[in-house]
């Protein structure tokens, strides 16, 4: 799996980035971490864009030149925004750029790809397999990133055969929590060109989610186990719901 930003979504407000969350994440045994550092859209200039990157650099000196970073931009930028962005971390060996574009702007993304050699990826916001092959046939994405929590198993496993077949790899988008992760967990264990599958619950604040399910997702050496049983195999601890519920 890959961890992301949620390691810096923790109660200590006073330090929403910090490059050793990053470095934890890898002493954990995830393969690649992926987070945001942006803080403007639109196309916010060079000097701006600058600093930003300069998070990466941090990030590269605690973890090495070689740890695989991914980096998501949540659709931020315009094209001449995202284009300069995806040049300035080109030396940073981040291994793709996650929504430089709205992620329904195919020619966006068409337009970032062609000027940069950072593979491009996209998909948590798709819920039709139509939408997922608009950008496969655009030859505009390197990896895709249905969420099952966005489109459903049956979508995403779709969209995963049609990717293949253009030798696009799959990196799924969990964003929803422990029953989704569970479920993309059953379809990633069978795709033949899955990369990576996301992963949330690394920060400590949430911890709590572990006990949700029974048996829980369990997590050894940044991978998660294959769970077994019927169905997703799970069965959903509603105290704890009830106890967590937003009112």
């Amino acid at each position: 799996m890959y961890a992301n930003h949620g390691v810096f979504f923790t109660s200590d407000t006073s330090n929403p980035f910090d490059a050793n969350r990053i470095l934890q994440m890898k002493q954990a045994g995830y393969a690649l971490y992926k987070w945001d550092p942006f803080n403007k859209g639109g196309d916010p200039g060079q000097t701006e864009i600058d600093a930003c990157v300069g998070q990466i650099t941090k990030a590269r000196e605690l973890v090495g030149s070689d740890y695989p970073l991914g980096i998501d931009a949540h659709s931020c930028f315009n094209v001449a925004g995202g284009t300069m962005a995806a040049k300035a971390m080109e030396a940073m060996n981040v291994v793709f750029f996650e929504n430089p574009v709205s992620y329904d702007d195919v020619d966006g993304f068409k337009s970032v790809a062609v000027a940069t050699t950072i593979p491009l990826a996209t998909g948590e916001d798709f819920y039709t397999l139509p939408q997922f092959q608009r950008f496969i046939d655009s030859g505009a994405v390197k990896i895709l990133q249905p969420d099952v929590g966005v489109c459903g198993v049956l979508t995403a496993v779709q969209a995963a055969r049609f990717a293949d077949a253009r030798g696009i790899q799959m990196y799924p988008h969990v964003w929803c929590g422990p029953i989704v992760a569970r479920a993309t967990a059953h379809m990633a264990s069978v795709w033949p060109n899955v990369g990576f599958m996301e992963y949330a619950a690394c920060s400590p604040d949430v911890s709590w989610e572990n006990d949700l399910l029974s048996p829980p997702n369990t997590v050894v050496n940044g991978h998660l186990v294959v769970p077994s049983g019927h169905g997703l195999g799970i069965t959903l601890n509603e105290t704890l719901v009830q106890q967590r519920l937003v009112k």
